[in-house]
């Protein structure tokens, strides 16, 4: 970044943090590079997240944010948050070298393979569904399950330039971001989520029509606990003896 670039990040760095340093606890790191955001291109397919229990009206999880450490890093920093909710502490600039990102924001391993190896030890998994033609009611099914049986908040990968509060900030079209939802309310049709910009970024509340919009192709990394666990030894599936269909959520 040239000088003024750098300026207006380091502006954008410090608005952001003052803006809600009140509610949740943001932490911003400054290594690494990396490349920006979700590339989710797979084909929709059905979620296996669709399951009892049923999740309540309205859920908010308490969530650690973390801004994004420089321009390229969306998708580290969102996986940051993402996995800190399964108890999970990484650095997002050791995701962006799992990643395998180059200084030019490139990356060879896409971000859901990535937080799947973070989560090879647990009952979960991440998969990718939905895009801009997804109807609000699948996304409301899907987030509400994910943060409110799961309790986990799942990654979503958006074009930055179609979130409400991005309008007069962001250049361009099919601008590729991600943000991570950690709440929702049934009734009133909305979703919480965290965008590590730091630019007007940090926690805001959107609908979950306009966040079904904002979706890219496969933008929905939505979480399910699976019923078997790895050997490790012979990297094949193994009976998991702690989950099961009478199981609690976590």
């Amino acid at each position: 970044m040239d000088s003024a670039s750098r300026r207006r990040w380091a502006t954008g760095v410090a608005a952001a943090v003052a803006a809600i340093a009140a509610g949740t606890i943001v932490i911003v790191e400054t290594r690494g590079e990396g490349r920006a955001h979700g590339t989710a291109v797979r084909t929709p397919k059905a979620s296996a997240s669709l399951a009892t229990p049923s999740p309540p009206a309205s859920s908010l999880l308490p969530l650690t944010g973390r801004l994004q450490a420089n321009p390229y890093y969306a998708e580290p920093a969102a996986a940051a948050i993402s996995l800190s909710t399964f108890g999970i502490t990484v650095d997002q600039s050791a995701v962006a070298k799992k990643m395998k990102m180059n200084r030019r924001g490139y990356a060879s391993k896409s971000i859901d393979g990535v937080v799947n190896g973070y989560l090879h030890d647990t009952p979960y998994q991440v998969n990718t569904a939905g895009g801009p033609d997804s109807e609000p009611d699948f996304v409301m099914r899907e987030v509400a399950y994910d943060v409110g049986v799961l309790r986990r908040a799942p990654m979503v990968a958006v074009w930055g330039e179609r979130l409400p509060w991005r309008k007069d900030t962001t250049r361009g079209r099919r601008v590729d971001h991600m943000v991570v939802a950690f709440g929702y309310d049934r009734s009133k049709g909305t979703v919480a989520v965290f965008d590590p910009w730091p630019e007007k970024g940090g926690p805001h509340t959107l609908s979950v029509a306009a966040l079904a919009k904002a979706l890219q192709t496969g933008g929905l990394c939505f979480i399910y606990k699976r019923s078997w666990s790895w050997n490790t030894r012979t990297a094949t599936p193994g009976v998991s003896p702690s989950v099961s269909s009478s199981s609690s959520p976590a």
